[in-house]
């Protein structure tokens, strides 16, 4: 996949996005493990690659229709069904059950020469992306029930809230007091009564300068260039006596 590629690219470097490649253009052929880069990668290791790198960057939609939904791609994720079941648990919103998956898998990332070095950063885009799929349709949500929705702690999920505020992943905001999480949305009634209270003021120092002109030109008090003549430059009192 593309987006799986580049994102295999910067995590496990150019052989697994070559193979990313590769995997979405024709399964392995599991009879032979034969797949163009037995040498360097087993085929699960490029399942287990392209399929961790797609649920990191991939939203919902993109992750039902080019992984999860695709029969090339269904082929690899056989070799780790481990992974395919945590796929399809954020695919369902069962996301303790999905970091919960991933925390399973881990001990075998992080022996992989290719992809150990970028197991925590995709792990936290992975968590982070659940984070706002999690709030993303609502107006307010309980952060108790949240907390017990990601299997944490209430003050653990609120420093995890909190760096997402203030990096502008969520527009929210935190009632400590309460213990909820609102959204911020933009005013738009504010906003369209400012646009126009500044197309007012613009229209009305535009108009102010017009009639401002109109008169000037009416009573000749204009500066004419020197090889005029000089009636109207000594209405302004600008030309020589």
């Amino acid at each position: 996949a593309t987006a799986s590629g580049s994102g295999a690219s910067s995590a496990a470097g150019g052989v697994t996005a070559a193979a990313a490649a590769t995997a979405e253009r024709r399964p392995p052929d599991v009879s032979t493990g034969d797949f163009g880069f037995g040498e360097v990668l087993s085929a699960r290791d490029v399942a287990v690659s392209c399929g961790l790198c797609a649920l990191a960057s991939f939203d919902r939609a993109e992750l039902k229709a080019r992984v999860l939904g695709s029969h090339t791609f269904r082929a690899w994720l056989d070799l780790a069904p481990e992974l395919r079941e945590t796929l399809v648990a954020f695919d369902s919103s069962q996301y303790a059950r999905c970091l919960e998956r991933l925390e399973l898998l881990k001990p075998e990332l992080l022996l992989d020469v290719h992809l150990r070095a970028h197991v925590e950063p995709l792990y936290s885009a992975v968590r982070s992306k659940a984070l706002v799929s999690y709030f993303s349709p609502y107006r307010s949500v309980d952060l108790n029930r949240m907390a017990v929705a990601f299997a944490t702690d209430l003050p653990a999920l609120e420093r995890e809230l909190v760096a997402l505020i203030t990096d502008g992943t969520i527009a929210a905001r935190i009632d400590s007091h309460n213990k909820t999480m609102h959204a911020q949305t933009a005013d738009q009634r504010r906003a369209t009564y400012t646009k126009a209270l500044r197309m007012g003021e613009e229209y009305a120092n535009e108009c102010h300068a017009l009639l401002v002109r109109i008169n000037l030109l009416r009573a000749d008090f204009v500066v004419k260039r020197a090889d005029d003549s000089g009636v109207g430059a000594k209405k302004a009192g600008l030309a020589p006596a």
